[in-house]
C-alpha cells in the first residue's frame, strides 16, 4: 500500500503552509481593502433620499451595532417600523450607489 498514490503523505506540505501563513498579514489586507470601498459615513451623508431618521437608523446599526429593538427604543416607535424604514434605507442605498456594490 505505500506505493499507492492514495496513500501519500502530503504532511510536509501542509506543515510548510501552516508555517508560513501569518493570519496578521490577511487580516490587515482585508481592513485596508474595505476601508478603501465603502465609507458608511459618507454613503449616508452624500445620498440626498435618505431621510434623516433613516440615515439615523442605518448610522445606529451599522456603526454602533445597534439592535433594531435598542434603535426602536430610543426612537420611541416599533420594532417594525424600525425595520422598514432600514429594508427602505438599504434600497435607497442600493441605487445610489448602483451596480459596483453589493448590498
Amino acid at each position: 500500500m505505500q506505493g499507492d498514490w492514495r496513500y501519500r503523505c502530503y504532511l510536509d506540505g501542509m506543515i510548510d503552509q501552516i508555517h508560513n501563513w501569518n493570519p496578521c498579514e490577511v487580516a490587515e489586507n482585508i481592513e485596508e481593502d474595505s476601508l478603501e470601498e465603502i465609507n458608511i459615513h459618507e454613503i449616508i451623508k452624500d445620498c440626498k433620499s435618505l431621510s434623516d431618521k433613516q440615515r439615523y437608523i442605518i448610522e445606529r446599526r451599522y456603526v454602533y451595532g445597534d439592535t433594531f429593538q435598542a434603535i426602536a427604543d430610543v426612537v420611541k416607535c416599533s420594532k417594525v417600523y424600525i425595520f422598514n424604514q432600514h429594508k427602505s434605507a438599504l434600497k435607497k442605498i442600493k441605487e445610489y450607489l448602483g451596480d459596483h456594490y453589493a448590498i
